[in-house]
C-alpha cells in the first residue's frame, strides 16, 4: 500500500500546491542563471521555446514601444511585469531584458516548476512538475493583466489601469479559460499537443475580426444610427494597455472613390491626473465593455450625409494614439490596422 502511494506521489504530484503563481517582481529569487536556465528550458522544449521567441512575453522589454517609453517614463512599477525576473529598481541586465517574460517568470516557483497538471519523476527525469488548477485558468493571467495605476503612499487610491480579468468575468465567456483563446492547443514536429506559447493576438486577424460588429440601423437626411457590439470577446473592447483604442469609420463615396462624406467614432478611454493621490482617473470610456454576461452593445448616431449611397465602414485597432506615437519616435501609421470593413446593410 506504501508502495502504491509512493508512486501516484511520483506520477500525480498535482496534489501538491504551488505556494505562488506567475507574476509582477519582486517575485521568489532564483539563485541561478534566470538565462541560463531559459536555454535549459528551450533545450527540451524547443517547439514551445519557438513560439515564444516570437511572442509579446518574449518581447516585453526589447519591444519598440515599451523600450522607448521606458526611457522616457523609467519607472519601478513598469518593469516588474515587463522584465519579471530581475530587480524593478534598476534596468535589467541585457539577457534579462531581452528574456522579457520568460520560462522562469511564469513557470518557476519556491516550490519547483509549476503547470496546470503535475508530471511527477518517474515520466519527466529532467525535473519534476507541481500542479496546480489555478494555472490553468484566469488567475494565471491576473497578477500582471489586472492592476491599478500606481499612486502616493500616503492616499492609496485604487483606480484601475488594466482590468482585462474583471472584465472576462462579466462576459458570456467566463467559463472558458483565457489559455482557451489566446493559448489554443497546436501540435509538436513529432504530433504531440500543447498550449501555444505564441500568445499571438495583435496580429491575429481572424481573433479580432470577430471581437466587434457594426450593424445599421437607420438612416436620417444628415446623419445615421448605428449599433456596435462585440462578438466572440470574453473582455471588453479593445483591452489592455491604457493607451487601446478603436476607431469606427463610415463613409460615403463616388464610383471613382471621392469620399463626399464620413464620421468617425472612438472606443476608448480618456484620463485625468489626480495631483493629490499621484495617479490617474479614468474621465470617459467608450469602449466596448461586457456586463452582466451578456455582449456589450451601444448605438451611436453619427453625422454623415448618406442619401441613396451604399455606406462603408472600416474599424481600425489602435495600439497607441498618433501623438504618442510621434513622441516615442514611431511611425504612427504602423500603430494601427484595420480590423473589419465591408458595407453596411440595410435595415
Amino acid at each position: 500500500m506504501k508502495t502504491r502511494a509512493l508512486l501516484l506521489a511520483l506520477l500525480m504530484p498535482n496534489i501538491l500546491s504551488a505556494t505562488e503563481l506567475s507574476g509582477p517582481a519582486p517575485r521568489p529569487a532564483y539563485s541561478g542563471n534566470t538565462s541560463l536556465a531559459n536555454l535549459q528550458c528551450a533545450g527540451c522544449h524547443r517547439a514551445i521555446a519557438e513560439e515564444w521567441r516570437k511572442s509579446l512575453h518574449h518581447n516585453a522589454y526589447v519591444n519598440s514601444y515599451f523600450s522607448r517609453a521606458v526611457k522616457i517614463e523609467a519607472v519601478n512599477f513598469c518593469r516588474k511585469c515587463h522584465a519579471p525576473d530581475a530587480d524593478p529598481s534598476r534596468d535589467p541586465p541585457p539577457p534579462v531584458a531581452s528574456d522579457g517574460v520568460s520560462c522562469l517568470s511564469c513557470h518557476w516557483t519556491s516550490q519547483g516548476i509549476v503547470g496546470s497538471h503535475g508530471i511527477g519523476n518517474a515520466v519527466a527525469p529532467n525535473h519534476f512538475r507541481l500542479g496546480d488548477a489555478r494555472f490553468g485558468d484566469d488567475r494565471a493571467c491576473a497578477n500582471c493583466h489586472e492592476f491599478d495605476f500606481p499612486s502616493g503612499a500616503n492616499n492609496p487610491v485604487m483606480t484601475a489601469m488594466q482590468s482585462t480579468v474583471t472584465e472576462h468575468k462579466a462576459s458570456r465567456f467566463s467559463d472558458r479559460a483565457c489559455q482557451a483563446c489566446h493559448m489554443p492547443l497546436v501540435a509538436d514536429p513529432d504530433g504531440r499537443q500543447h498550449r501555444s506559447h505564441d500568445f499571438a493576438v495583435q496580429g491575429n486577424q481572424r481573433l479580432f475580426a470577430q471581437a466587434v460588429s457594426v450593424k445599421l440601423i437607420a438612416r436620417h437626411p444628415s446623419s445615421v444610427t448605428v449599433e456596435l457590439s462585440t462578438g466572440a470577446i470574453g473582455h471588453a473592447f479593445p483591452t489592455g494597455d491604457l493607451f487601446r483604442a478603436a476607431e469606427l469609420r463610415l463613409w460615403v463615396s463616388e464610383p471613382n472613390g471621392q469620399v463626399l462624406s464620413e464620421a468617425r467614432y472612438r472606443l476608448e478611454r480618456s484620463y485625468r491626473s489626480d495631483l493629490l493621490h499621484q495617479t490617474r482617473r479614468v474621465l470617459l470610456d467608450t469602449r466596448l465593455v461586457p456586463k452582466d454576461g451578456k455582449d456589450a452593445k451601444r448605438t451611436v448616431e453619427l453625422p454623415l450625409v448618406a442619401e441613396a449611397y451604399k455606406i462603408h465602414y472600416s474599424v481600425s485597432w489602435q495600439r497607441m494614439p498618433e501623438q504618442l506615437a510621434v513622441r516615442l519616435g514611431l511611425d504612427p501609421k504602423a500603430q494601427s490596422h484595420v480590423i473589419l470593413e465591408g458595407v453596411l446593410a440595410e435595415p
